[in-house]
């Protein structure tokens, strides 16, 4: 059975820890307290991209539809982070825009002690952390979705604060 889910593109909703929690896949993974959104998918996207804490890109806002592209354009265009895997014949997802979310961190980190998760402008639309030497540019700030709850490590999933996630 496909269910339309069309009238509810965009709709936000909050959800407290147990919310979550009573609403988790745990073979998935756990849902924390957050905002979430449905939105569309776009065309084209690269299903190996779109996993479950990966970041998606808006590719057009005034239709709540994200693409997985990513480039240097795009970092400070995140709509949310994927709350699961997505198949070809997809056509909506929820994301989540803020609270603390589940990502995936990329196949080598900068520093596990680092606090700023950044997007990295790959094709995998993981995430990096910002050491805390680095001094902040424009880039690291506009590639800054969150602080880390967990170290960071290599290509692992861990919790990320998404309170400071841009576009939200």
């Amino acid at each position: 059975t496909v269910l339309d889910a069309s009238g509810f593109i965009g709709q936000e909703f909050s959800l407290t820890d147990s919310a979550a929690l009573a609403l988790s896949d745990t073979t998935i993974g756990t849902l924390r307290r957050g905002v979430y959104m449905l939105v569309r998918l776009a065309s084209g996207r690269t299903n190996g991209n779109c996993l479950r804490g990966r970041a998606v890109f808006w590719s057009d806002r005034t239709k709540y539809e994200v693409t997985d592209a990513v480039g240097a354009g795009t970092r400070g265009n995140v709509a949310g982070i994927l709350l699961c895997n997505l198949e070809s014949t997809d056509t909506y997802a929820i994301i989540q825009r803020q609270g603390i979310a589940t990502v995936k961190y990329q196949g080598t980190v900068t520093s596990a002690a680092a606090d700023l998760a950044v997007l990295t402008v790959s094709a995998t639309n993981e995430l990096d952390t910002s050491a805390d030497a680095t001094s902040v540019t424009n880039i690291i700030n506009k590639a800054t979705i969150g602080r880390a709850i967990d170290a960071a490590a290599n290509g692992a999933l861990k919790l990320v604060d998404l309170s400071i996630l841009h576009g939200a």
